[in-house]
């Protein structure tokens, strides 16, 4: 990015003060049979008076991979002062309240469990309004119809958020969680009981796709087999013209026309983080057949070795951060040492 474009966060700060203003004050003084102010009468907001440095140079914060505005503003937090930016994906109530962290991200029942534990905690505002999905089968299509509805969760304390999360929304939405028939599990896994006696559903989605990108244990799970290979061509069945099978740090496979191939994932020399590995995976493997407009079968082997150099890419440092500085060349060299690895004959002479 050319910094000759980059605004600072004050000056962010004020454009979306002057842009709600129009969107919300304006509209709200009609409502109330008020005229709104000509335009031409709107003066310049006034030059923010320079903030004293901080106390400190050193700013320590926890994020998840969702989390992308804590991303975002450790540029601002630099300009604001702090040298020594430091984001990490580990930590808690405890390291915040020990010190260790100067910031954390919660889930409001999280925060409820640690005052509730005597963690003394400031909450300052709102990230997000949240990455949370309530499944449910058709016959409850609101949070009002699960009234009277069994709810699997592993415990009912405010630590459990499978359990507190939904308590939470369902107050919000006027139902009581009394009347919800939450069954106590400690060994349950929620996902997997939901799944059972589903497939039917699952089954006429797959019907309609050409393909199909999941990992070891999601192909695992929604064939109902203990074996991957076993598990894959149960899934072919079911009308798919392509699988591939995510194995994290040991590659990705591929299932097509009845035959297997095969990819490692790339050595990376210093991996930093691996959130969004396998989602650079896809991105690369369905990137390059959309680029070639071809999926005949060595079009998706290639793909194939797209979607690791992608995810080789992603997880030498946090976030998009390395992705987004990628050049064609980088991933062109990448994919041609990948080649490399997976020829008998080796790297070309002199290559």
């Amino acid at each position: 990015m050319n910094r000759e474009h980059e605004i600072t966060r004050r000056e962010v700060l004020r454009r979306g003060t002057a842009l709600a203003a129009g969107l919300m004050v304006v509209p709200l003084l009609e409502a109330c049979g008020q005229a709104a102010a000509p335009a031409s009468t709107v003066t310049a907001a006034p030059t923010p008076t320079p903030l004293p440095a901080p106390e400190t140079t050193t700013f320590r914060i926890q994020c998840a991979s969702c989390d992308a505005p804590i991303m975002a503003a450790e540029r601002y937090l630099r300009d604001e002062g702090f040298t020594d930016v430091q984001i990490t994906d580990t930590g808690g109530a405890a390291a915040l309240a020990s010190g260790k962290l100067d910031m954390t991200i919660f889930f409001p029942p999280s925060i409820a469990n640690a005052v509730q534990s005597g963690t003394k905690l400031v909450a300052l505002g709102g990230i997000h309004p949240g990455c949370v999905e309530i499944w449910a089968p058709q016959s409850v299509p609101a949070l009002t119809d699960l009234r009277g509805k069994t709810v699997v969760v592993r415990s009912k304390a405010l630590s459990e958020l499978g359990y507190s999360y939904l308590a939470l929304v369902l107050k919000q939405a006027g139902v009581d969680p009394t009347a919800v028939n939450f069954v106590v599990q400690a060994d349950a896994d929620p996902v997997k009981l939901y799944l059972e006696g589903k497939n039917d559903a699952v089954r006429r989605l797959l019907s309609e796709v050409d393909g199909l990108i999941i990992n070891d244990s999601e192909a695992r799970l929604l064939a109902g087999e203990l074996n991957t290979v076993v598990a894959a061509r149960r899934l072919l069945s079911l009308g798919l013209r392509f699988l591939v099978i995510k194995r994290g740090e040991y590659g990705a496979a591929l299932f097509a026309g009845g035959h297997y191939f095969a990819v490692p994932a790339y050595p990376v020399e210093r991996p930093v983080d691996p959130t969004g590995a396998g989602d650079s995976f896809a991105g690369g493997f369905m990137g390059h057949l959309a680029r070639s407009g071809d999926a005949s079968d060595r079009r998706l082997r290639e793909a194939m070795i797209y979607g690791s150099v992608l995810a080789s890419y992603c997880v030498e440092d946090f976030s998009l951060r390395r992705l987004g500085s990628l050049s064609r060349d980088d991933i062109e060299v990448r994919a041609g040492e990948l080649r490399n690895f997976l020829s008998l004959d080796g790297p070309p002479a002199g290559g």
